[in-house]
């Protein structure tokens, strides 16, 4: 009897013969259901019922770890094919990852490939604020984290308002600003976003020089060359928000625009009192 030939599984770079590498290849494609809690904690433990929950974890998870061409065009066809189940879509619409929609979660880990399948393929509402307490649209999370290339399609395919205020009142550009996210902040702008909306600091360039953003400010200024002179609705320049948070390099920068620092004369008493204060504790 001649010697059987060797099996040659998923360990051995083959394809799988058996009904048992099948199911250890199927088991692989997802993260175990306890690792997959740990990571989304919000999403709903009802859905472990679900028959359609299975299909939804593998998806995520594939976006996770697809690195070749082809693995992302099975994602892709996988995402099509679910986008045609109504229960699918409301899955997805319906249940928060670590208490954000689903599509703001992708946009903030910057996981284009699971945007891109909820935007094209599942119907993903671009300006929902569903599941998020503070209000925020998609397009906050994108500029939050300078996720570039979905910003320009959730405003210009996706028709996003890019001035959409959340609860707070603030808009996308706000966010990149606060995180020193200069690249989103000049596609905001490019994309028409408006610098005049306040938030608690004062306006953007306000904010950016209390929390230390020169490369905001440099970007706000090159378009914008006179909102280095402008006070805040508590008679705050930017020159004073950079004092008072001590941010020296800010300080700098706006003081070689600012000559109107030299004559204080031309100033309030109460505009130059705040940061002659501080420029004493310096």
């Amino acid at each position: 009897m001649p010697p059987q030939r060797a099996r040659r599984g998923r360990r051995h770079g083959g394809n799988p013969r058996t009904q048992e590498d099948k199911d250890q290849l199927s088991n692989n494609q997802s993260l175990p259901l306890t690792l997959y809690f740990l990571l989304f904690p919000s999403l709903s433990l009802s859905l472990t019922h679900n028959p359609f929950f299975k299909g939804v974890q593998k998806l995520i998870t594939a976006t996770l770890y697809a690195t070749t061409t082809r693995e992302k065009k099975s994602i892709r066809e996988e995402a099509k094919t679910m986008g045609e189940s109504e229960k699918y879509v409301n899955i997805f619409a319906n249940n928060p990852i670590q208490g954000v929609g689903v599509l703001s979660y992708a946009l903030l880990e910057k996981n284009n490939l699971l945007a891109t399948c909820l935007l094209e393929y599942l119907h993903s509402d671009p300006s929902s604020r569903l599941h998020d307490v503070a209000g925020r649209t998609p397009l906050h999370f994108a500029a939050r984290d300078g996720n570039i290339a979905l910003m320009d399609s959730l405003v210009n395919t996706h028709h996003v308002d890019v001035n959409a205020t959340d609860n707070s009142g603030l808009i996308p550009l706000h966010l990149a600003v606060f995180y020193d996210n200069t690249d989103a902040l000049l596609e905001l702008m490019r994309l028409g976003a408006t610098i005049e909306g306040n938030t608690c600091f004062g306006k953007a360039i306000h904010s950016a020089a209390f929390l230390g953003s020169l490369g905001a400010i440099k970007a706000i200024h090159q378009d914008f060359p006179n909102e280095v002179n402008i006070a805040s609705a508590g008679n705050f320049t930017p020159l004073i928000c950079s004092c008072s948070a001590l941010q020296l390099t800010v300080r700098t920068f706006l003081q070689g625009y600012l000559m109107w620092v030299l004559f204080p004369c031309s100033l309030k008493w109460h505009w130059l009192k705040p940061m002659r204060l501080k420029l004493m504790l310096l």
